[in-house]
Formats: structure tokens, C-alpha cells, sequence
């Protein structure tokens, strides 16, 4: 399913293999012990449309039995893997503390701190209310 990015000849990560690795693990492929990692995009966006699927796979849970509801879950699940796998593939690790590392981390972290900044600042407003109300 992944082509390795170093030897570009063999398939290193099968779709199982995807399924139930890590995302933030390496991939060494088993031909040429090189280390690779899923691409960004592909884990942000993959989280997106997991969020989008999850409603009408909500929907199907009611409306069908429940071993068909398992099944289409499982095909969802797999296709979106598969979908993925065949728009982004594998990129080579990058070794840690080299520059293309520090910008990736720099970007995880700004994407990440003012959602949680928003979160505490939205609870301590609930906080202040709830005390004012109490007084």
C-alpha cells in the first residue's frame, strides 16, 4: 500500500500495518531499514473527515442491523486509510533537532496552543460566572 520513500521499489507498511500503528511512531521499511513517517497533511486531514464520517456512521448504527453497521465502520475506516495512503504518501523522517523537525514542531505547537488557550480562557469565564451567580 506505502512505497518507501528510500528504495522507492518496495512496499514497507501494509494497509493492517497502517491500521494499527502509531501515527506518530516511525516506519522502518523491511527491505531497506530506512525511517519514514505518515505525512501531516494526511493525519489532519484524515482526522477531519473521521470527524465528518462519524455522523452518518452514527446514523447507520440505528437504521441497520448491527453486524452490517460493523462492517460498513470497518470499510469506512480501511477506505479512508486506503484513501490517504494513495493522495500522501510515506515522507523520509527527518532526523531530530534538524531544521525541517524544529518547523514542523513549531507549527504543531501554534496550531495547538491557542485552542487550548481558548479552552482555559472559556473556563475561567464559566468559572467567574458561576461564582457570580452563587454570590
Amino acid at each position: 500500500m506505502y512505497k518507501c520513500p528510500h528504495c522507492k521499489k518496495a512496499y514497507c507498511h501494509s494497509l493492517w500495518r497502517r491500521l494499527v500503528w502509531p501515527t506518530q511512531r516511525p516506519i522502518t521499511c523491511r527491505h531497506c531499514g530506512g525511517e519514514s513517517r505518515l505525512a501531516d497533511k494526511s493525519l489532519l486531514i484524515e482526522a477531519l473527515l473521521a470527524q465528518v464520517a462519524a455522523i452518518p456512521l452514527l446514523i447507520v448504527f440505528f437504521l441497520v442491523p448491527w453486524w452490517a453497521a460493523l462492517l460498513f465502520a470497518a470499510v469506512a475506516i480501511a477506505g479512508l486509510a486506503l484513501l490517504m495512503g494513495a493522495i500522501f504518501p510515506l515522507v523520509p523522517l527527518e532526523p531530530f533537532g534538524s531544521p525541517a523537525d524544529i518547523r514542523r514542531a513549531a507549527i504543531h505547537f501554534w496550531v495547538a496552543a491557542p485552542i487550548g488557550i481558548a479552552v482555559v480562557v472559556m473556563v475561567c469565564i464559566a468559572l467567574i460566572r458561576a461564582l457570580a451567580n452563587a454570590a
